[in-house]
């Protein structure tokens, strides 16, 4: 059969307005302090996507198809990524169809988790120093990271689906997926950096703002961040049957036929 394919680009521009009120500019609530900002950034992307047959109508056969896709998207704020993915869909005689896809994805971080314009606020009381062990309340910074890289996904799914001949309308697929995420974008809490730093970790030490009064902390800060990896595994099960409209009637308080 004949390749077909898709290719394009595009580019667009994103914004994003916060309003506050004149309380919250000076930090002068105790749990949300959220300043006024106007940011935006530019993104630019090409992709190629392709459907190539590699079987039809064989003895082993109905339909075997590789399909692949590939993309360059440019941040302005947050550079270059790739991503891409490639699938084999095979459909088996007697109305079973396999599947499976390899991708790598990603998720750029938003206007907010890049720019938003924070303050300070109480979120703790009763937080442990752990420079000097001495305990009081804790305030957080808040606000945007423009230092943000986009999470990177690692995916792999496997599926069956089978709609039989003999049941015409009815299909049953279950697809197993396998996700890996890096650099995942999280904000920690306020006991978080304070608990790892004290178990020895710099880079939670490095968001903690130390100050002369007998307490010893200034603040914590507490911005998004690429900190986390997360891991997904399961099973997808779908169940369905259709029936065309000019074969179903009703009354009631009969049965459906």
């Amino acid at each position: 059969g004949s390749v077909s394919a898709a290719v394009g680009a595009e580019g667009r521009r994103e914004s994003v307005r916060v309003t506050s009120n004149p309380l919250s500019e000076v930090s002068g609530n105790s749990l949300f302090n959220t300043r006024a900002y106007r940011r935006s950034h530019d993104v630019t992307e090409a992709y190629l996507e392709t459907v190539v047959p590699l079987a039809r109508n064989t003895t082993w056969a109905e339909q075997l198809d590789l399909n692949a896709a590939a993309r360059v998207t440019d941040y302005s704020t947050s550079g270059t990524v790739e991503t891409w993915k490639a699938g084999l869909s095979y459909a088996m005689p007697f109305g079973l169809r396999l599947r499976t896809t390899r991708s790598r994805d990603i998720a750029a971080p938003s206007l907010s988790d890049l720019f938003a314009a924070g303050g300070l606020a109480f979120v703790l009381d009763g937080g442990v120093d752990p420079f000097n062990g001495q305990r009081g309340r804790v305030s957080a910074a808040t606000g945007g990271n423009p230092d943000l890289e986009p999470e990177v996904a690692n995916t792999w799914t496997a599926g069956v689906v089978y709609q039989p001949e003999w049941l015409p309308g009815f299909g049953v697929s279950v697809d197993y997926y396998d996700i890996e995420i890096a650099d995942v974008i999280t904000t920690p809490s306020a006991g978080d950096v304070l608990n790892r730093c004290a178990a020895g970790a710099q880079a939670y030490c490095a968001l903690i703002a130390t100050d002369d009064s007998p307490f010893g902390i200034a603040y914590v800060k507490l911005t998004p961040a690429n900190l986390a990896e997360r891991k997904a595994t399961g099973t997808d099960i779908e169940l369905n049957f259709r029936l065309s409209a000019d074969r179903l009637s009703a009354s009631l308080p009969g049965e459906f036929t």
